[in-house]
């Protein structure tokens, strides 16, 4: 009667099994690198927007909303000034009286396309960042 080997099969399993948690990592690091690496480039349109909003809910006044800047008015005779200037959104604070310098201010994000619009107290905004990611926001004007 001749005797099988039994550690060859039990060999081979082990090897197969190791060769499968292999793949299996390496494809969830794929799936990982590919979620984090896009994950600011699908959210510029979308940070912008909030960040819009919640400055415009911040502030006591809005002097003046043209298609692609905002102008937000404190109880000082200082204005703060969101505007879209050479594919940048930008932020400056002014004294009222002051005109504004294209490109002056911090810039926040780098958008294509940046449009403003108001009726019925009811603020649309609609944001498109460089990679062609689009957002909508609707903000309620009000004076406080």
């Amino acid at each position: 009667m001749k005797k099988i080997n039994t550690r060859i099969p039990l060999i081979g399993l082990f090897l197969l099994l190791t060769i499968m948690m292999l793949l299996l990592t390496m494809y969830s690091a794929k799936i990982y690198d590919s979620v984090a690496g896009n994950g600011y480039k699908n959210n510029t349109a979308y940070v912008a927007g909030m960040y819009l909003t919640e400055k415009i809910r911040q502030t006591d006044k809005i002097a003046e909303i043209k298609e692609d800047q905002i102008t937000l008015r404190s109880d000082t005779d200082i204005d703060t000034i969101v505007y879209l200037y050479d594919n940048k959104l930008y932020e400056v604070a002014i004294y009222a009286d002051k005109q504004l310098t294209p490109g002056s201010g911090e810039v926040l994000f780098e958008l294509e396309d940046m449009t403003l619009s108001s009726k019925d107290n009811l603020l649309k905004i609609c944001i498109t960042d460089t990679n062609g990611n689009s957002i909508t926001k609707r903000v309620a004007l009000h004076e406080k």
